[in-house]
């Protein structure tokens, strides 16, 4: 579900395949607490297993990918805004452009018939 809307969202299949696989670690690390946990009591897993780093960096990789979306969020809403004001000046621009243009043309229109019944 969540690489569906990610991909719906634009974001490089690079990226997209790294969040993919992040989450797929995710789950096989919570996976592998919940199994050391069962057997906390355990002194040589204890001893040989650190659950925390597991837990430290699951919260890191939640994090990062919190992040991601929250940047790719503001991305879209900012391409948002630079597109309707690229389309406020465009429209504007061209309409100006087109009265600019009728109005220097018959303004020397104007003058170019003024010039020839002066000569004649």
């Amino acid at each position: 579900m969540l690489l569906f809307w990610i991909s719906r969202m634009g974001l490089e299949l690079n990226t997209v395949s790294m969040i993919n696989k992040a989450e797929r670690l995710l789950s096989f690390t919570q996976t592998f607490i919940n199994k050391v946990e069962l057997f906390k009591g355990d002194l040589s897993i204890a001893r040989n297993i650190d659950v925390f780093f597991y837990m430290q960096k699951n919260e890191e990789m939640r994090t990062l990918i919190e992040g991601i979306l929250e940047s790719t969020i503001r991305l879209q809403s900012q391409t948002k805004l630079l597109e309707e004001t690229y389309n406020a000046v465009m429209i504007r621009l061209c309409k100006e452009n087109c009265w600019l243009g009728d109005h220097v043309g018959n303004k020397y229109s104007a003058d170019a018939k003024a010039a020839k019944i002066s000569i004649l």
